[in-house]
């Protein structure tokens, strides 16, 4: 069997693409049990419905996505730092909320910047449901303006969670996947992890760096049967620009003269555009939900939503048959998916 190749439309080059889980193209949704791999590396359908992980699910995307998974009847960890302090209330309304629904929901408690709190956390779904079947990375802060004035500890400390929270949520889950041959990783990134803006520089490398990691997940994944994708929301209505860093290095913009004021014009504007935006959440939420759902042959390594995801659909296109072409030169193609992998030792 081929290989998966991790471009645009998630399929080996030269496959028909028109059903690509995603979008108005896709009228059927495919979920049918977690598929996983015997130790002979043979095809073992379960039944079930998913245990799914959500980082930072206080609001926004992740609460709207963990409200979607409640409703397709799925079991949700709800997972958010400070459930008995700062995020006491939306721990509330989500129980809440998902009291007579059709799915189930537990508010987790999680720092993806703390190990010890990463750890304990995925321990705790593995002992009360035996699995974790699917983790959606989302997680994040926001960060806007001049690049040198950022300082040094600012920049890390978008890093950490942006990055190194979902480094940290996956060493924690993967042992646990690789073991049950079954697993999916989904990463929400942004449109500013293929392209970058004024003054999205800080922002933008930590997606473009969830990207790359993304995607080395999907090719050193494969022969484990788990698999790794990405989702590039364009701006959505969330509480996204009431926690966006700014530089704090404020010599360094007063020298930039013209454009540092830019810089603070622009995010006042974005803030005040994003608290009036119509765009839903949920928009990105029933994509995460087609992604879980597809088949793992037809699910796309990366999908864009929203505003100007036609565009970044055609890069992530043109860019995924150039990188297929890489692998092929590499000899890779043809490898991966169909071997079985060792068992963790």
């Amino acid at each position: 069997m081929p290989i998966v190749v991790p471009g645009a439309n998630g399929l080996t080059a030269g496959k028909d693409t028109k059903n690509r889980c995603h979008g108005d193209r896709v009228r059927t949704l495919y979920y049918t049990g977690v598929v996983s791999l015997d130790a002979m590396g043979s095809r073992v359908s379960h039944t079930h419905t998913p245990v799914v992980l959500v980082t930072g699910c206080s609001s926004g995307l992740g609460r709207a996505t963990t409200e979607a998974m409640i409703e397709q009847g799925w079991t949700v960890f709800a997972s958010m730092r400070d459930i008995a302090s700062r995020n006491l209330a939306p721990a509330r309304e989500l129980r809440e909320w998902s009291q007579g629904r059709p799915g189930t929901v537990e508010v987790l408690e999680l720092d993806v910047t703390d190990d010890r709190s990463v750890a304990a956390a995925t321990a705790t779904i593995i002992e009360r449901t035996g699995r974790i079947d699917v983790v959606v990375n989302n997680a994040g802060v926001g960060a806007h303006g001049i690049t040198e004035a950022f300082t040094l500890a600012q920049a890390q400390a978008v890093f950490d969670v942006n990055v190194f929270g979902a480094l940290r949520v996956n060493r924690a889950v993967l042992p646990h996947m690789r073991q049950r041959r079954s697993g999916l990783l989904i990463h929400v990134s942004s449109m500013l992890g293929r392209f970058v803006l004024p003054f999205s520089g800080i922002y933008s490398a930590t997606k473009f760096a969830m990207e790359a990691l993304a995607e080395s997940y999907r090719l050193d994944l494969m022969a484990a049967n788990v698999d790794s994708v990405i989702i590039e929301p364009a701006y959505y209505r969330t509480r996204y620009h009431e926690h966006l860093k700014r530089p704090d290095d404020r010599e360094a913009c007063h020298d930039y003269g013209a454009m540092g004021q830019l810089a603070e014009q622009t995010a006042d504007a974005f803030a005040a555009w994003m608290a009036q935006s119509t765009s839903e959440p949920r928009d990105v939420a029933t994509a995460i939900v087609r992604l879980i759902e597809c088949p793992r042959e037809q699910r796309p390594t990366r999908t864009a939503v929203g505003q100007g995801s036609a565009g970044v659909t055609a890069l992530n296109e043109a860019v995924g048959r150039f990188q297929a072409k890489m692998i092929d030169v590499m000899g890779f193609s043809g490898r991966g998916r169909s071997e079985p992998m060792d068992s963790p030792r």
